[in-house]
Parts: C-alpha cells; sequence; structure tokens
C-alpha cells in the first residue's frame, strides 16, 4: 500500500512540474519558424520574384494629369466628377465660359493623391 502511495505521489509530482514550466522558451517546438512577425520561406521569396536592395529615395510629382467626365444637363450646366477626391486649388475658367475638350477646368489637390502615388511606389 505505500509503495502505491509513493508511485501516485511521484506521478502527480511529474505532472505538475512537467505543467509548470516555460513553454514559450523553446521556438523550436513547432519546427523551428519564428513566433511573431512574417516569415517567408527560400521557395517563396524565389516563387515571387523577390529581391534584396537597397533605400532608395524617390521624388513625387506634383501635379498629376488625369481625366474627369463632364456631363451636360438640358439647362446648359455640368457636373464635373474626378477619379480622384481632393480640394480644388485653382479655377482655370468662368462661369457661363465656353469651354473645349482637352481644356484644364480646375486643380485639384489633396492627400489622397499622394497616398495613392506611395501606396504604388510602395508596392513597386
Amino acid at each position: 500500500m505505500n509503495k502505491l502511495k509513493i508511485i501516485a505521489i511521484l506521478g502527480i509530482a511529474t505532472l505538475i512540474l512537467n505543467s509548470c514550466r516555460d513553454k514559450s522558451a523553446s521556438p523550436s517546438a513547432e519546427g523551428g519558424l519564428p513566433t511573431e512577425g512574417v516569415f517567408i520561406s527560400s521557395l517563396q521569396f524565389a516563387h515571387e520574384g523577390m529581391q534584396i536592395g537597397s533605400v532608395q529615395t524617390l521624388a513625387f510629382e506634383q501635379n498629376i494629369t488625369c481625366n474627369g467626365s463632364l456631363q451636360a444637363r438640358p439647362n446648359a450646366k455640368a457636373l464635373l466628377n474626378a477619379p480622384l477626391p481632393g480640394i480644388i486649388q485653382r479655377i482655370y475658367c468662368q462661369n457661363g465660359q465656353s469651354v473645349k475638350s482637352g481644356q484644364t477646368l480646375i486643380e485639384i489637390g489633396g492627400t489622397d493623391l499622394i497616398d495613392l502615388q506611395k501606396d504604388f511606389a510602395e508596392a513597386a
């Protein structure tokens, strides 16, 4: 009976000691992969055509020409639509003035266009 108690106590002590150890101390427990951040294997790196390069400074354009759409209403007024939101910086025509196809009407500025350029540069 005493042997059975000693074996039971040793078994319970072993279970308690194993359950209390620090499991995060061994990062190689699951194949040696890092647990934080983004891990890209050499196969993924080659398959996606990635390259390691040096840091570069790129200049962003201050002015970008883009097309919008102009829809004339029956009362001779028109609605202007631009592909990106922004603030009107400059108006190149007067109210009631006749305009021609391709003529610049307004200049639009804002951070959305700059953000789009940054995203494009980061993706390239």
